[in-house]
């Protein structure tokens, strides 16, 4: 037997049993109400309370984030757009080394690195100057780690004419190419050093990279060194045309992007943000934080939209650029 339950009662058994059963979803608040009792509007009552719980709002992790996805670019020709980032953890005793610094063109996928014992802004400028060597970068895109928004390296691209990107605050999604990247050819790694076990993993680097680079890539069906140098050491494009391969390897990557973005979307939540709003943010670090260390912190006002993706967001210590996947609507405190 079930039974009815007028609105304030229904709302206050609502909240105990979310709260009291450890901050249930929205499913399960259904169940467990519905298991004994009914009432005019549940389902509504139940999402409205649910999806303005302040703790969970800043205590769980987003599974669909809101937004659309966006696209820097796209990348036309090689060296229009570089995306660099550093893997770290690759501690090997006695070997001082430990950092991995990679950048990959948007356009080709060539990728170079170099292997460090730290993450100065030295290091970074190594790199670029590594990839000025063979050509001209017009925009570097980077995450807003402390060398790579110092003066030193925001300098040095000034003096090279490369204009700088930084991605929004807590969230690589936006620098994604050179995270996969990352990923990749640290699986890479892992099977050489299995396989040369007496070799430290800063001398495998380079083979890795170089492997990386005459791999037929999925999203363009080319291998990055032809695509980047017009180079194809295994003659697999022999009488083809530059030029016309490019463009179709534009074209394919593009295509790929629209599947993905497709893709991805139909998870997306649609939101419409605006200047005054308040949100609850994500400002954790997947690789940094405490387990137990809440996901969002908030609620924050926004002080001006930059677009239908990012926005302008006051936090304690200064305004921020945030990504509204990185967001959660809330009332003003």
């Amino acid at each position: 037997m079930r039974y009815f339950l007028p609105e304030d009662k229904a709302i206050e058994e609502i909240k105990r049993i979310h709260e009291e059963k450890g901050h249930l979803g929205i499913v399960k608040t259904i169940k467990h109400f519905s298991s004994k009792y009914f009432s005019i509007g549940q389902n509504k009552i139940i999402i409205d309370i649910v999806n303005s719980c302040d703790i969970c709002k800043r205590g769980k992790k987003q599974i669909r984030k809101y937004g659309e996805v966006g696209h820097l670019g796209p990348a036309q020709e090689p060296f229009s757009i570089i995306h660099i980032d550093t893997k770290g953890g690759f501690a090997e005793p006695p070997i001082k080394l430990r950092y991995f610094h990679l950048a990959i063109d948007a356009f080709s996928r060539y990728v170079w690195g170099i292997t460090s014992s730290g993450q100065s802004a030295k290091d970074y400028i190594k790199l670029v100057d590594m990839i000025s060597a063979e050509g001209k970068p017009k925009k570097v895109v980077a995450d807003k780690y402390a060398s790579l928004t110092s003066k030193q390296f925001k300098e040095a691209l000034v003096e090279r004419n490369i204009e700088l990107i930084h991605t929004p605050t807590a969230h690589p999604q936006s620098n994604g190419l050179i995270e996969r990247l990352g990923q990749t050819l640290t699986e890479r790694l892992r099977c050489r050093k299995l396989e040369n076990q007496h070799r430290t993993w800063a001398s495998l680097t380079q083979e890795v990279i170089h492997e990386y680079n005459t791999t037929i890539h999925s999203s363009t069906t080319f291998t990055p060194l032809y695509l980047q140098k017009g180079e194809d050491p295994d003659n697999l494009y022999t009488g083809r045309d530059l030029a016309a391969d490019r463009k179709q390897a534009f074209e394919k990557s593009e295509h790929e992007h629209q599947k993905a973005k497709n893709r991805l979307e139909k998870k997306q939540l649609p939101i419409a943000l605006k200047d005054g709003d308040f949100v609850y943010v994500d400002l954790s670090s997947d690789l940094n934080k405490d387990r137990l260390e809440q996901r969002f912190q908030g609620p924050y006002k926004i002080i001006s939209k930059i677009s239908d993706l990012m926005f302008q967001v006051q936090l304690p210590d200064q305004v921020h650029r945030v990504h509204v996947g990185k967001m959660k609507p809330a009332k003003p405190p």
